[in-house]
C-alpha cells in the first residue's frame, strides 16, 4: 500500500526512481552486473541526509567515538573472528544446468507458490505482484491451482514463519520431504552446501598476503578498542561508530536495492561492563516507548503474531535481555520515526536460536514492511565479549578494561608453582605446552590435583599433542597450594551491544513508505519525504525565461545556499504545473514561484508539495518558514543552564554572606543551573540572616503559618539576590475564606521550627515551595498554583514532551510582580528547549465590569487575567463557535466567554 492507502504499483515506482536517477544498474551499457547499483544525484543526496540524521541522532546525541576503518582486511583477522569458517549462506546446485539457488529462498518461494495455488483452488482472492510474476515466468513453470490438505497448509505456514531458523541439513530435509525441485527446470537439486559470502583477494604485488573485502564494519572497531578506551580517558561505558561500505558475494541478488553485493552500513559498538546486569543510565528516558515485538517463542510455534509493549516492560519481563539492548531498540525506533518511516510498517523481530551466533545473548531485527515483504533493515545484537576475547587471545593485545577497585578484593585460590630449573630439562621441547596446560587448570581441578600430589607424590595432566596426551609431573617439579591473593585492580573484557544499520535497505523502504500518486494523475508519483531527509528542499520556478526574473532567482538561490538549504531551479519551457509535478517525483517539499508580481513588490508564491496549497508572501516571511534547515534546533537542558547560570562573582558574594552568618557550603542545595539555592535553617537563624522578626499568623479558621512582614539584605547583594522565600508570602495549601491576622512574635516560649529558606535572584534564584500571594478585594484567599516549584522540577528533567498544556491560571493582580516575572523567565527557558506551552484562556472573557477589582485601587474595576500564562512565551488557546462569522465562544446565561485581555505586567506583543 502507498502512503495514502492506494495499491502500490512497484513497477511504476521502480520506473520513476530509475527515470529520476535515484539509482540505476551499474555498468548498464555493458549489460550490468546483478546486485550492483549506482546512486544518482537525488539518491546520493537522500543517502547523505539519512547519514546526517543518523550521526546527529546517535553519534552526537550519545557522544560516540566515530572511526573510519579500512575495507581491505587480512585473512588472519577474519579467521580469528570466525568469518572465514562461518560467514556463509546455504546454496543448492542444479547438476544438469549448473544453476545456483539459495536454499532458504528456494524453499520459501516454492512453498509460497503452493499456498497461492491452494488459495486459487479454493476460490480465494490472491494478490499478484505482476512484476515479480513476470520475472518468474521467464524461468519458472506456471503455478498450478492445487488444493492442499488443511494440515499441509498449516505445515507450510509454520515452516515459512521460522524459515530463518533452519540450518543447511534441515533445509536439505525440507527439500527432500516436500519434493522441492528447481523451479525453472523441474530438475533435482544437490543437497545444500555452505557458500562463504566474503570477497577474497590478495594484498600486495606478490599475492602472498590473503585478504578479504569486509562484510561488515565491526572488526575495525574491535581491533581499535584499546586506543579508543585510552582516547576516552579510560571511562566506561562508551560507544564507537563507523559508517562505510561493506561487501557480500550474495548467491542470488534480488529485490533491487534490498539485496546487493556492495552496500553502505552504519554500525555502533557499545562497550559495557558485564557486571551489574548491563544497565543503561538513560533507560528511564525511553522505558515507556512502545514497540511492536515478534518474539522467538511465537515464531517457534509457527506464528507471526506481534504484541505492542513498552520497552521497559519487555526488559523487566525478560523478553528483551537487558536494559542496554532495550535502550538501543527504543532509540532505533525513534530514528526510523524521524526519517519518516511508516510506523504501521515497523516491527522488531527476535532472532531464533539457529540465527544467532553461539556467543550472542540476544538479537533483534528492526524489520520494515515493503512490497517484498518484511525486510531486515537494522540488527541489534548483544555479542557478549566474544570479539574482543578472540582477538586478544590470538594477538596477546590487552583488549580489556583495568579499573582500580574502591576496596581491595581478597581472593582465596589454588596457585601453582613450577621449578623452572628442573622443569625445562625434564620436558625439553614440550616444556611450553606442558606449562600452558598446567596454567589452564581450573580451580576445581587444581584442588583435586593437590590432594593427589600429597598422596601419590605426582600428578597426571592432560596435554594434547604430547606423547599419549597425558603427562606425569613429580612433586619435585610442582607445588599446588591454597593462598590468599589481594586484588587492587579489576580487569574485565567488556560486552558489546551492536546496532547495525543497512542504509540502502532503509533508503529503499523509506521511498516505498512515502510514495503515492494524486487521484487522476496516477502516471506521476509523489515522494513525501520529511524536509530533513528530502534530497532537495526548495524548487525555484520562474514563470518564464523573462530577463527580469533572473536576478530574483539568483538572489533566492544564493540566500538558500548561504542558509545551507539545497535548492534546484527549473526554468524549462514546460508549464508551471508540469514542472511542479516532476519535482514532486523528486520529493521536493517546497516550491517558490517568481512572477511579474515578484518584480513589483518582492512577494513570491510558496507551494506545499503534499497539499499543493499555495500562499503568497514576502521574502522575509518565506525564509522564516518551519521548513528552514535550522527549525527545531533548540537548546539542550545543559545549554539552557549555561545561559542562565549566575556569574562566579555573584555566587561567591552570596556564599561569603552565608558563611559570615555561619552557613557553610556543604549545607546548600542547588538546582542544575546553580541559580537557585536552598538551605534549611531554624527560624532564629533566618531572623539573624535577614535582620527581621518572624511571627505566627493565625487564620480566622484557626490555622497557623510563620511569616514576616519585611526582610533586608546587605546593600552589595541587592543586584544579585532577587527574592528570598518564604518571607512575606501568605499562602495556604487549603482554600482560605478570610484574611490573616498577626498573632504573637516567636519567643522562647514557642518551639522554633526548622524552616526551608530559599534565595531567588536574577543571578541567584532560590526556589520556594509554593507561590507568593497578594490578596485582592475579589480574591482574598490563596488558590494560586505553585508554578515556580513545578518549573524548577520540569527544567531539571533532561528530556521533556514537545508540548505541555494546562487549563489552570490565577488572577494576575494576586500574583506578585517579581514572582510572575521569574515564572515568565523560566517559561522562556522551556521555550528555548523547544517546548510549546499551551494555556487555556479564562472563562469570563475580558471580564464583566465589577467582576474583578484591582488590588491597587479597590474601587477600580478590571478584567480577570490568568497569570503567569500572560507571559509572552506562552500560547493561550480559546474556543470559538459558528461559521461565517466565527466568533469567540460565549454563553450569556452562564456568564461564560472564552478569551482574555492583555497583561498589566508584560508588554503587549508587537
Amino acid at each position: 500500500m502507498t502512503k495514502t492507502g492506494q495499491s502500490l504499483d512497484r513497477a511504476a515506482l521502480d520506473s520513476m526512481l530509475r527515470r529520476r536517477m535515484f539509482f540505476t544498474p551499474a555498468f548498464e551499457i555493458y549489460g550490468g552486473v546483478s546486485g550492483l547499483y549506482d546512486y544518482g544525484p537525488p539518491g546520493c543526496a537522500l543517502q547523505a541526509n539519512i547519514i546526517d540524521l543518523w550521526r546527529k541522532h546517535f553519534v552526537l546525541e550519545e557522544d560516540m567515538l566515530e572511526v573510519d576503518c579500512t575495507s581491505l582486511t587480512p585473512h588472519e583477522v577474519f579467521k580469528t573472528s570466525g568469518h572465514v569458517d562461518k560467514f556463509a549462506d546455504w546454496m543448492c546446485k542444479d547438476p544438469r544446468t549448473g544453476e545456483i539457488l539459495r536454499a532458504d529462498h528456494l524453499v520459501e518461494e516454492v512453498l509460497e507458490s503452493r499456498l497461492k495455488g491452494d488459495k486459487e483452488a479454493r476460490g480465494q482472492t490472491v494478490e499478484v505482484d505482476e512484476e515479480k510474476e513476470a520475472k518468474k515466468k521467464k524461468k519458472a513453470k506456471d503455478t498450478k491451482a492445487v488444493k492442499l490438505d488443511d494440515s499441509v497448509v498449516q505445515e507450510y505456514e509454520e515452516i515459512l514463519a521460522k524459515i530463518d531458523n533452519y540450518n543447511g541439513e534441515e533445509l536439505g530435509q525440507l527439500i527432500t520431504k516436500y519434493n522441492i525441485k528447481n523451479p525453472s527446470t523441474g530438475g533435482d537439486l544437490l543437497p545444500p552446501v555452505a557458500f562463504n559470502l566474503m570477497f577474497q583477494t590478495s594484498i600486495g604485488p606478490s599475492s602472498n598476503l590473503a585478504g578479504y573485502l569486509r562484510p561488515e564494519t565491526a572488526q575495525g572497531q574491535f581491533l581499535n578498542f584499546q586506543k579508543l578506551l585510552e582516547f576516552n580517558q579510560q571511562a566506561m561505558p562508551f560507544a564507537s561508530a563507523s559508517i562505510g561500505k561493506s561487501f557480500r558475494n550474495e548467491i542470488s541478488p534480488r529485490a533491487g536495492l534490498l539485496r546487493v553485493r556492495e552496500f553502505l552500513m552504519a554500525e555502533i559498538e557499545h562497550f559495557v561492563d558485564p557486571e551489574g546486569g548491563k544497565k543503561h543510565p538513560r533507560f528511564n528516558e525511553v522505558k515507556d516507548i512502545e514497540l511492536i515485538l515478534l518474539n522467538r517463542t511465537t515464531q517457534l510455534q509457527g506464528r507471526t503474531d506481534v504484541e505492542k509493549l513498552p520497552i521497559g516492560k519487555a526488559v523487566s519481563a525478560g523478553i528483551v535481555d537487558n536494559e542496554v539492548l532495550g535502550y538501543f531498540l527504543a532509540r532505533i525506533h525513534l530514528f526510523l520515526e524521524k526519517l519518516g518511516v511508516d510506523q504501521t510498517k515497523v516491527r522488531f523481530r527476535q532472532h531464533m536460536a539457529n540465527e544467532m551466533a553461539h556467543y550472542a545473548a540476544d538479537c533483534w531485527d528492526a524489520e520494515l514492511l515493503t512490497s517484498y515483504g518484511w525486510i531486515e533493515c537494522v540488527g541489534c545484537a548483544d555479542r557478549s565479549a566474544f570479539d574482543l576475547t578472540v582477538h586478544a587471545k590470538k594477538t596477546g593485545a590487552p583488549l580489556c578494561v583495568r579499573e582500580t577497585r574502591s576496596e581491595p578484593l581478597k581472593i582465596e585460590e589454588w596457585q601453582v608453582d613450577l621449578d623452572k630449573k628442573k622443569f625445562g630439562p625434564k620436558f625439553k621441547k614440550d616444556g611450553k605446552a606442558v606449562e600452558a596446560a598446567v596454567d589452564a587448570l581450573s580451580q576445581e581441578l587444581r584442588e583435586k590435583l593437590s590432594l593427589d600430589l600429597r598422596k601419590n607424590g605426582r600428578i597426571e595432566v592432560e596435554v594434547p599433542g604430547v606423547g599419549s596426551g597425558k603427562v606425569e609431573i613429580d612433586k619435585d617439579l610442582i607445588a599446588i597450594e591454597k593462598r590468599t591473593r589481594v586484588e587492587h585492580t579489576r580487569e574485565y573484557t567488556p560486552n558489546v551491544i551492536e546496532p547495525s544499520f543497512g542504509i540502502g535497505r532503509i533508503l529503499y523502504s523509506l521511498m516505498e513508505h512515502v510514495y503515492w500518486s494524486r487521484e487522476g494523475d496516477e502516471a506521476r508519483g509523489v515522494l513525501s519525504f520529511p524536509p530533513p531527509v528530502a534530497p532537495t528542499k526548495v524548487l525555484l520556478v520562474p514563470l518564464s525565461n523573462h530577463q527580469e526574473f533572473k536576478p530574483l532567482i539568483r538572489r533566492m538561490g544564493q540566500k538558500l545556499r548561504q542558509l545551507g538549504i539545497s535548492s534546484r531551479v527549473d526554468d524549462s519551457s514546460a508549464s508551471i504545473g508540469k514542472r511542479y509535478s516532476r519535482n514532486d517525483e523528486l520529493g521536493t517539499p517546497l516550491g517558490i514561484t517568481v512572477d511579474f508580481q515578484s518584480v513589483k513588490d518582492n512577494t513570491f508564491t510558496l507551494r506545499d508539495r503534499d497539499t499543493t496549497k499555495q500562499v503568497r508572501s514576502d521574502e522575509d516571511t518565506i525564509f522564516s518558514d518551519p521548513s528552514h534547515h535550522r527549525y527545531g534546533q533548540h537548546l539542550t537542558s545543559a545549554e539552557v543552564d549555561e545561559l542562565v547560570k549566575p556569574s562566579g562573582d555573584a555566587l561567591e558574594l552570596v556564599h561569603d554572606w552565608l558563611l559570615d552568618n555561619g552557613i557553610e557550603r556543604h549545607r546548600l542545595e542547588y538546582n542544575s543551573a546553580k541559580n537557585w539555592i536552598k538551605v534549611t535553617l531554624p527560624v532564629q537563624a533566618v531572623e539573624g540572616l535577614l535582620d527581621n522578626t518572624y511571627s505566627v499568623y493565625k487564620h480566622e479558621e484557626g490555622d497557623y503559618t510563620v511569616r514576616t512582614s519585611n526582610w533586608s539584605l546587605p546593600l552589595h547583594l541587592h543586584e544579585h539576590i532577587e527574592t528570598i522565600q518564604p518571607t512575606n508570602s501568605f499562602f495556604r495549601p487549603a482554600p482560605m475564606r478570610s484574611t490573616l491576622k498577626p498573632a504573637n512574635p516567636i519567643g522562647t516560649s514557642y518551639k522554633s521550627p526548622k524552616w526551608h529558606s530559599f534565595l531567588n535572584a536574577s543571578n541567584i534564584t532560590v526556589a520556594q515551595a509554593s507561590p507568593t500571594f497578594d490578596p485582592s478585594a475579589s480574591t482574598t484567599t490563596d488558590t494560586n498554583e505553585p508554578y515556580l516549584t513545578w518549573l524548577n522540577y520540569v527544567l531539571a528533567q533532561p528530556e521533556l514532551p514537545q508540548t505541555i498544556s494546562t487549563s489552570y491560571g490565577d488572577d494576575e493582580q494576586t500574583v506578585p510582580y517579581a514572582y510572575a516575572t521569574l515564572a515568565c523567565q523560566q517559561f522562556a527557558q522551556l521555550g528555548a528547549r523547544g517546548i510549546t506551552l499551551l494555556s487555556a484562556s479564562v472563562d469570563s472573557g475580558v471580564g464583566p465590569t465589577g467582576a474583578c477589582v484591582s488590588n491597587i485601587a479597590t474601587t477600580q474595576p478590571c478584567s480577570a487575567l490568568p497569570s503567569p500564562f500572560l507571559a509572552p512565551y506562552v500560547t493561550t488557546v480559546g474556543a470559538t463557535k459558528n461559521f461565517a462569522p466565527e466568533v469567540a465562544a460565549f454563553d450569556p446565561a452562564n456568564n461564560f466567554a472564552s478569551g482574555k485581555r492583555f497583561s498589566n505586567y508584560f508588554p503587549r506583543p508587537a
